[in-house]
C-alpha cells in the first residue's frame, strides 16, 4: 500500500459521519491526558475506565447580531467560577470553551452547524488553555523525535515550523506534536507530551516534498480552500512518535537568507534561552500568565536544555537539504 491509499484509508473512517455528536463519549491520549469527549476527534480512541479531561459539546447558540469583526477577535475571561475562551471570526460566528478553574471540564458553544470545524481549534488552542489551567507549560513549537529524542522547532506563528517539521520527518525524523510542545518533568528532566498525528501543511510544501496532493485533507471542511492542509504523520517515512520523549534541544526559528546554501545555527547562553523562550510560551500574553511564573518556567528550561537559533536557507526547493542541522 502507497503513501496515498493508507492515508485515504485511514481517513475515510474518521471523515464520514463524524459530524454528529457520538452515542457514547470515547476516550484519546492526548499531551500526557486521557480526554474523554462526546465530539469525535480524528484519532483511535483508546480503552480507559477513567479520564483526566471531559470534553463536552453543550449546545448551538445565536450568531451575534450586528457587524462581524474585521479580524478574527479571540478572548480569555473568568466569569464567575469559570473561564471563557472565546472566538469571533470573520464571517461573524463565534466558537466558546467554557472551562471549570481546574481545567478538568471544558463545554463547546458554537454558533455554526458544522463540529468538524471546530477539532482543530479544540485539539490546539483549546486544549493548550486546559494545560495552562493544570499548571502545565506550553511552548509554541513542533517536535519531533530521533533516537528516542525530542527536538523542538520554536518560533511564532508563520515563521516555518511545520514546514520544517515536514521536512524531517520526510527524512525519518518521527513527528510528535505540531504547534504545541507540552512539557512534563521526571526526575528534573523535562519531556515533551505526544500531540496527535496530523501534521498542517500547504500543498506547495506537499509538492516539494514530493507528496502526492490526494494525502492532504481539509482541516475545516466549510472552508476547502483553506491554504493549510493536514496530512496524516503515521503514514509519513519517519511515523509517529506515541509517547513522551526527552527533550534534547529547542531550535528558534530565526529567518531564512538567499545567501545560506545550508542552515545555519547560532548557540545561545542560558540567559539568552530564557529570553528567547519568553515570547514562545503558548498563549502569553493572551492566557495572562505572571511574569513570576513565565521567569520560573523559561529560566527552568533554560537551565536544562539547549536553545539554538536556526537560520534557513531561502526557497522550498532546499527542504530536503535541510535536515543536517540537528545533532
Amino acid at each position: 500500500m502507497n503513501i496515498s491509499d493508507a492515508v485515504s484509508e485511514a481517513y475515510s473512517g474518521a471523515s464520514e459521519g463524524s459530524s454528529t455528536l457520538r452515542d457514547k463519549p470515547a476516550t484519546y491520549f492526548l499531551y500526557g491526558l486521557r480526554i474523554r469527549s462526546d465530539l469525535p476527534l480524528p484519532i483511535t480512541p483508546i480503552e480507559s475506565d477513567s479520564a483526566d479531561l471531559v470534553v463536552r459539546f453543550e449546545e448551538y447558540i445565536p450568531r451575534p447580531a450586528g457587524p462581524p469583526p474585521n479580524s478574527m477577535k479571540r478572548s480569555w475571561q473568568k466569569q464567575g467560577n469559570q473561564w471563557v475562551l472565546r472566538f469571533q471570526g470573520i464571517e461573524g460566528h463565534v466558537l466558546e470553551f467554557v472551562y471549570n478553574l481546574e481545567g478538568t471540564k471544558v463545554s463547546i458553544r458554537q454558533s455554526y452547524p458544522e463540529q468538524r470545524d471546530t477539532l482543530f481549534v479544540l485539539m490546539c488552542t483549546a486544549l493548550a488553555a486546559a494545560l495552562h489551567l493544570r499548571g502545565r507549560p506550553v511552548l509554541h513549537a513542533a517536535s519531533l523525535v530521533n533516537n528516542g529524542a525530542a527536538y523542538l522547532l520554536m518560533g511564532s506563528s508563520g515563521a516555518g515550523k511545520s514546514t520544517l517539521a515536514a521536512a524531517l520527518a520526510a527524512e525519518g525524523l518521527s513527528f510528535h506534536a505540531d504547534d504545541i510542545a507540552a512539557i512534563a518533568w521526571d526526575a528534573g528532566r523535562p519531556f515533551i507530551q505526544a500531540g496527535y498525528p496530523r501534521l498542517k501543511i500547504t500543498p506547495q510544501v506537499a509538492a516539494a516534498l514530493g507528496w502526492p496532493e490526494d494525502i492532504l485533507l481539509p482541516i475545516f471542511v466549510t472552508i476547502p480552500d483553506h491554504p493549510e492542509k493536514w496530512v496524516n504523520a503515521s503514514f509519513l517515512p519517519g511515523g509517529f512518535y506515541d509517547g513522551p520523549a526527552p527533550l534534547k534541544a529547542i531550535y528558534l526559528l530565526s529567518g531564512r537568507a538567499a545567501n545560506l546554501d545550508v542552515p545555519r545555527v547560532e548557540t545561545l547562553s542560558s540567559s539568552q534561552s530564557a529570553l528567547a523562550m519568553v515570547r514562545h510560551l503558548y498563549g502569553q500574553p493572551w492566557l495572562r500568565l505572571s511574569m513570576a511564573q513565565v521567569t520560573a518556567i523559561c529560566t527552568r528550561l533554560a537551565e536544562t536544555t539547549p536553545v539554538r537559533r536556526l537560520w534557513l536557507p531561502d526557497g522550498l526547493e532546499r527542504l530536503r537539504s535541510l535536515s543536517c542541522f540537528y545533532e
